[in-house]
């Protein structure tokens, strides 16, 4: 499948260069396939790995600049450990949903947001983390379609 790096794009001088919607993979070294041979996913979602055109974030960075500037993806995936330090602190997946979690609450229109997540870290704990932040970004959104 062909795949873009989120470096490939931005400063690019190309106005909107991904053709929206986009799927979003979050990862410091793996490719979305990579998830596939690794089995840190389930058989079910093979298809979207494997077929699939992503945006590859390797950093909290790329993730929220790759957000901020192109909207809210239909799809992300996320891996927990990212290997980036800023300011002498590790930066993770986690810290990436929870970044997701602010930015959606910051929203004014929350109208017509629809997020298909993946974890696909083997980090269990930071799995769980992701997992929690994750349901909480779904229970905003569902309130906010009942309402």
């Amino acid at each position: 499948m062909n795949h873009t790096l989120f470096t490939d794009l931005y400063g690019s001088s190309i106005n909107n260069p991904i053709i929206l919607p986009y799927r979003l993979f979050l990862d410091d070294i793996r490719m979305p396939e990579d998830v596939v041979s690794a089995k840190l996913i389930d058989e079910l979602f093979h298809i979207e790995y494997l077929e699939k055109s992503w945006i590859i974030c390797r950093s909290y960075y790329e993730f929220t600049q790759c957000i901020t500037t192109y909207g809210i993806p239909s799809h992300i995936s996320f891996d927990h450990d990212l290997g980036d330090i800023t300011y002498n602190r590790e930066r993770t997946g986690y810290d990436a949903a929870l970044w997701l979690l602010g930015y959606i609450l910051n929203m004014n229109d929350k109208g017509g947001i629809y997020i298909s997540t993946y974890i696909h870290s083997a980090n269990i704990i930071g799995r769980r983390y992701i997992a929690s932040t994750l349901c909480d970004i779904d229970t905003i959104i569902t309130k906010n379609i009942r309402n």
